[in-house]
């Protein structure tokens, strides 16, 4: 069972600096996915697995960077219709459910310097790029400090910037490289196509963009030993708005497939993600308690 578990949990992972301030709000935002896929492992083994992860950041822009803000997330995960783990994590509340049991920490309650190093994760930002006039990350810089591990070693940066491409005004079509970062198994990435397609009727200034495109992880491990190349094909849209100049919207259909490596050994996955971008943050009752 618990190795069941954790190629469930690798699984649905394919279909989730000093110069700033804490002040530094910046521009919130949700990354909502939703996946449901179905696993064969060697042996004949199928899983069917369903998950629903929202990863919360924050932007903020100084000049032509960037900087990355951690706002938390929140994890749902189910095999073969049951659920095996529920949890959410944000600067005020840990929350986490099993088969074992419930933990339901406040963080306000916790002793120092417990507290303050957890809250560092969430006040500092964990990353920062350089953009260029039209939006295209030029560079990065990933944070070195101890508050920043996780995220960094997660690959969030490639996450939080997935809808934050270029926007060109004078251009009806482009291209641009992104990543979906699956932590420890890698990233998926690829070459993601770019086409205005709609203007707001209303006058408001916000512009539809269709995307297409595949980003690929070329070696993502099912199990100890067991590696597929795994293709994320992406159909969807994102909404740009004008008068902020920022993408503020957006939703992503991915068909997930996968291909055998170095000999067959009886593994597949394949199954379905939504990807959908949304403005603001983590639910009230993840903040602040009651």
């Amino acid at each position: 069972m618990k190795h069941s578990l954790w190629a469930a949990s690798l699984i649905l992972a394919c279909l989730a600096f000093s110069s700033w301030s804490k002040e530094s709000k910046g521009d919130a935002f949700t990354l909502e996915i939703v996946s449901n896929a179905k696993a064969t492992m060697p042996g004949g083994l199928v899983m069917n697995l369903e998950g629903k992860t929202e990863l919360y950041y924050r932007r903020k822009t100084e000049g032509q960077v960037v900087g990355l803000f951690d706002s938390g997330s929140s994890i749902v995960l189910k095999m073969d219709g049951g659920a095996v783990r529920e949890s959410f994590m944000t600067r005020d509340r840990l929350y986490i459910k099993t088969p074992e049991g419930v933990r339901d920490t406040w963080v306000k309650d916790l002793d120092e310097p417990l507290k303050s190093n957890y809250r560092a994760r969430f006040d500092l930002p964990f990353a920062s790029a350089k953009l260029d006039s039209d939006g295209a990350e030029v560079s990065r810089e990933l944070s070195k400090e101890i508050h920043a591990q996780i995220p960094v070693e997660g690959g969030q940066i490639d996450n939080f910037q997935l809808f934050h491409g270029k926007y060109l005004n004078n251009e009806a079509t482009w291209e641009e490289g992104h990543a979906i970062s699956v932590g420890s198994q890698g990233a998926a990435r690829g070459i993601l196509k770019y086409e205005k397609v709609a203007a707001d009727k209303d006058g408001h200034g916000l512009i539809i963009v269709k995307v297409s495109g595949k980003l690929i992880n070329p070696r993502s491990p099912m199990a100890p030993g067991i590696e597929l190349s795994v293709t994320h094909d992406i159909s969807g849209e994102q909404t740009y708005d004008t008068a902020k100049r920022m993408y503020v919207g957006g939703k992503w259909d991915i068909k997930l497939s996968s291909t055998q490596l170095d000999k067959d050994n009886g593994a597949s996955m394949s199954g379905a993600m939504v990807l959908r971008l949304k403005e603001g943050g983590p639910p009230q009752e993840y903040l602040e308690k009651k």
